[in-house]
């Protein structure tokens, strides 16, 4: 499957690395043999954000980790900025979002005119201090930093899709709260002039060891390859709406000049109306095994429809079952089960062109 994860991870949301450390606190090991308290984990998205000129939001906007696979409520989180390279981080505003919507500032008005030359910054409430507010004085190097508000010149505003503020200024708002679900950074550069980059962002999570009692079974592992399938793109419809039961690798130029799309037929067994209900599906063998999903996936370029793909797609199927396909190529359209296999909570299979595809158990 690494040939998989391999092409995945050219595509610019699927470059998010997973630095899973699942390390556990040895306080209680230490002390009688106590099972331990807390688990370490590292998510990271190092896809790079450029930030300015002209001033606005960053090329990532917001960029996203989804965390998944904890199992606890948050004890304590830690952000990492990494690699940031900007002639003027005074001009940088940075908001973090978590999953149920609390928010903090990083940091705004930082820094001043002296560009950090790559440092990476970590973002901790128990720091020391926070990132100075210098002008002609000493560049901001790689350190632990308290997230930071100052007042400066330009603006503090962030544009949809951020949330309007007020907003938090302590990272300490995520404590006791679930980790699992989608992280957003929102980078703007508040001024003109300057421009740069960051070369990513990094969450450590420190949350609870929830014991698995005897009997109970064992949490899931979540591995790199599950993570990297649970933030592969949505496959949207004609009017952009997605649904999350569907992801898909698309890779560029599938349709010259156009696009593949995904129309939602059925999900969790119940169709549509507005698209045929299961009349959309045409083919009484597929209906009788039980359909989970299904959704047509399909090609237009200049409001024309394509079937023939230049080359495959991934798509994947929220759930588990049996991955079969319609292939719209031939008529009536041929069915086939296609070879699938399980990532992230998804059934995932290659597929050739369009057609509808279909999750059955």
């Amino acid at each position: 499957m690494s040939h998989l994860v391999a092409r995945f991870a050219r595509t610019p949301l699927q470059r998010v690395l997973v630095l899973a450390a699942w390390v556990l606190a040895l306080t209680g090991a230490l002390l009688g043999g106590q099972p331990a308290q807390a688990a370490t984990d590292t998510f990271a998205n190092l896809t790079a954000i450029i930030a300015g000129p002209p001033a606005g939001p960053g090329s990532l906007y917001p960029s996203q980790i989804v965390v998944a696979g904890l199992a606890g409520n948050i004890l304590d989180v830690n952000v990492t900025l990494h690699g940031i390279s900007h002639n003027r981080p005074d001009d940088l505003d940075v908001l973090l979002v978590g999953p149920l919507g609390q928010t903090v500032i990083l940091m705004s008005d930082s820094c001043g005119d002296m560009n950090p030359g790559g440092a990476d910054f970590t973002f901790d409430d128990e720091a020391a201090a926070p990132l100075p507010d210098t002008d002609g004085g000493t560049a901001c190097v790689t350190g632990t930093y308290q997230p930071w508000n100052y007042a400066g010149l330009g603006t503090d505003d962030y544009s949809a899709p951020a949330p309007a503020g007020p907003y938090g200024t302590t990272l300490s708002v995520f404590d006791g709260t679930v980790a699992n679900g989608t992280w957003s950074l929102y980078i703007m550069d508040d001024r003109n002039s300057y421009g740069g980059f960051i070369g990513g962002w990094s969450l450590t999570i420190e949350s609870e060891d929830v014991p698995v009692e005897p009997g109970e079974p064992a949490l899931p592992i979540i591995t790199a390859e599950d993570v990297l399938r649970s933030q592969a793109a949505y496959c949207a419809n004609l009017t952009g709406e997605t649904n999350p039961i569907v992801r898909a690798d698309i890779p560029s130029g599938t349709v010259t000049n156009g696009g593949v799309y995904c129309r939602v037929i059925a999900e969790n067994g119940a169709f549509v109306a507005m698209h045929n209900g299961a009349a959309a599906i045409g083919n009484a063998d597929v209906l009788a095994q039980g359909v989970i999903h299904a959704v047509d996936v399909f090609g237009m370029a200049g409001g024309t429809g394509f079937v023939a793909f230049n080359n495959p797609i991934e798509v994947c199927l929220q759930g588990s079952g049996r991955f079969l396909f319609l292939n719209a190529a031939t008529s009536p359209r041929a069915l086939s089960q296609l070879p699938a296999y399980s990532q992230g909570g998804y059934t995932c299979a290659s597929v050739p062109g369009a057609g509808t595809v279909v999750l059955v158990p």
